[in-house]
């Protein structure tokens, strides 16, 4: 309810961020094939985010990736969440959902279809946990498979005043 300096709007939030290009699997077909997507982030977690993606592209699984969503300044959502005015993570640049449409919020236990080449895989979890970041299929309430978070951010910008 009381964001960060800089924060406090849209616009003001936007001020801190910077659109990164990552390198993904794509499929095409039944072949992967080597392109780029664009992810907008907190300039404080850009190299951190650059190096997730560079190490996720190196995986041999070659982890194809179909949609990205980072910076988006808005409330929590999900069940019980309609009404929240908590700001989410993804407010401060500092989540991102990848592969939404496979890899769904779920209640109490996770349903995604193992065998779709979009599954967040074990490896991909690890990649980020190593860099810092919570995967939001490890909530104790809730499970937002699609989701990974960075929780230890200082937000506020180079010398700002709360």
């Amino acid at each position: 309810d009381n964001p960060p300096f800089g924060y406090t709007s849209s616009a003001r939030a936007e001020e801190n961020m910077v659109t990164l290009t990552v390198p993904v699997w794509k499929l095409s077909g039944s072949r992967k094939v080597q392109s780029t997507m664009e992810l907008t982030v907190n300039y404080k977690l850009a190299a951190s985010v650059a190096a997730i993606f560079d190490e996720i592209f190196a995986l041999p699984e070659q982890f194809p990736i179909v949609q990205l969503k980072g910076f988006s300044y808005r409330t929590v959502r999900g069940p019980d969440l309609y009404d929240s005015t908590l700001l989410s993570h993804h407010s401060f640049g500092a989540a991102i959902d990848i592969n939404k449409p496979y890899n769904l919020f779920y209640r109490n236990t996770d349903r995604r279809d193992t065998d779709s080449p979009y599954y967040i895989t074990q490896n991909v979890i690890d990649i980020f946990e190593k860099y810092g970041w919570y995967w939001g299929g490890n909530f104790a309430e809730g499970l937002d498979t699609m989701h990974f978070q960075y929780l230890g951010l200082d937000l506020s910008p180079e010398g700002a005043q709360s």
